[in-house]
């Protein structure tokens, strides 16, 4: 063999060697940090501050409120700061527009309207981040109301 070649060849070696040691990283989901520190995959730092297994994860939770064709149900919800409300029409053949009151501006909670009506079978979600208690109607009815309280 020519030197030239000799060079290819061990540096193919080399390269070839270099990528035998190398670790594939662990796939994540949701928090990527904690999930390569959970897999093993990088070791947390150990200043002397005491890090905890996992991280804390907020329990938050979607409550549906059905729409029947005529009226909310259930009629009251509460929720905690940071859960959604999904608005589920279920009626047949009425469609629901959900707000916030005052009919017709939704003003008292800006965002909370659906801003069209949903069909039978449609859904509409809104998350609070704010403590408060919320009067609501139907913008297609608004006589038709509920209450959701946020804690």
């Amino acid at each position: 063999m020519k030197t030239g070649k000799w060079y290819l060849v061990i540096g193919a070696v080399l390269l070839l060697g270099a990528s035998c040691n190398r670790t594939t990283p662990v796939p994540t989901i949701g928090i990527p940090e904690q999930n390569m520190i959970d897999s093993g995959a990088i070791t947390p730092p150990t200043n002397g501050q005491v890090i905890p297994e996992t991280l804390p994860v907020e329990s938050v939770k979607t409550v549906v409120v059905q729409y029947t064709g005529s009226e909310f149900s259930p009629k009251t919800t509460t929720l905690n700061i940071g859960d959604t409300v999904m608005f589920r029409n279920v009626g047949q053949g009425a469609a629901v527009w959900p707000a916030a009151n005052p009919h017709p501006i939704h003003t008292s909670v800006p965002g909370f309207d659906s801003g069209q009506p949903i069909d039978t079978g449609g859904t509409y979600s809104f998350t609070f981040n704010t403590a408060q208690t919320v009067q609501y109607h139907n913008h297609l009815n608004p006589s038709e109301t509920g209450t959701i309280i946020v804690k």
